[in-house]
């Protein structure tokens, strides 16, 4: 599973090679956190990272939001995650979704990470509405995220379904991805305007402000930077990396490893796993390939 911010369709541009190394290590953070080596913190402001740049890439790109293809690179997944990690959950004699009750199971998913995908796709989904408005999407990106911010200082400490917790303390991350694809452009006014954004953070949601803050200041220097080695080779495996690591972490556990020693063994076994996967379906689906049709893209 590629990483799904190309939804709107077109020839894959050069990439950020520090946005993609930050990919890269929000990835191995996320991995950490479920091996027990970092605290929830450090694992959340991972995910932040995704989502901010998830929503960033679909509101800085100029074609179309695909609706088709957004499904097939985030929901295609989720379900077959689902129905693997369910399988796995009926070996070990546990429930086969990770949360009570059929909606909010079926949202977090078999598996505590899965709560994800469709979040990605609601949000994707909600940017590519917002696109249809161009000139006022700065303004949309920013209303939702203050809404956003609101219900968590509002909302943040009441009883509500696990799911629906993880989706609204990602929420204004990803749309603040977005109001970023409309600030970088805008030269040396884009970093006065983000540490405005920043110290807004900050202030507006006691507790995790500053990790709403750091996230946002880690990403809008690696947008700024640029530049460097490339790491497409790994970064382009990160969301398949996310997607298995909690099965080989659970095999590191059952293994006696604990902590770092879990997640870096972990982070490497997985990516093993998704690139040799990458590799045959590139082998042998070239000939399937080159028999499609191809279309034109709008």
């Amino acid at each position: 599973m590629e990483a799904p911010e190309a939804v709107s369709g077109g020839a894959e541009k050069p990439r950020n090679q520090t946005v993609e190394l930050l990919r890269i290590a929000a990835c191995l953070v996320i991995v950490a956190y479920h091996a027990g080596a970092v605290s929830w913190r450090w694992g959340h402001g991972a995910v932040m990272v995704f989502v901010m740049l998830l929503a960033y890439f679909e509101a800085a790109s100029p074609r179309p939001f695909g609706l088709g293809r957004a499904a097939a690179k985030l929901l295609g997944p989720w379900a077959g995650a689902m129905v693997v990690f369910a399988g796995i959950n009926l070996l070990r004699h546990k429930p086969l979704l990770a949360a009570p009750g059929l909606a909010s199971g079926v949202l977090y998913g078999s598996s505590p990470h899965l709560w994800f995908l469709p979040f990605a796709f609601l949000v994707l989904v909600v940017v590519g509405l917002m696109k249809r408005r161009p000139r006022s999407m700065f303004a949309l990106s920013v209303m939702l995220s203050l809404a956003m911010l609101w219900c968590v200082r509002r909302f943040l400490h009441d009883p509500m379904p696990v799911f629906l917790l993880q989706w609204l303390l990602s929420a204004a991350p990803a749309f603040l991805g977005a109001a970023l694809a409309r600030t970088i452009p805008l030269g040396r006014w884009a970093i006065p305007l983000a540490a405005l954004i920043a110290l807004g953070l900050y202030v507006s949601a006691p507790g995790i402000g500053v990790l709403y803050a750091l996230t946002f200041c880690l990403v809008v220097a690696a947008l700024r930077l640029g530049g460097g080695m490339s790491v497409r080779w790994m970064s382009r495996h990160v969301y398949g990396i996310y997607l298995v690591h909690p099965a080989v972490v659970s095999i590191g556990h059952a293994l006696g490893l604990k902590g770092w020693g879990d997640a870096i063994p972990a982070f490497v076994v997985s990516a093993g796993l998704v690139g040799g996967g990458w590799a045959l379906a590139r082998k042998f689906g070239r000939p399937f390939a080159a028999a499609a049709p191809v279309r034109a893209t709008p």
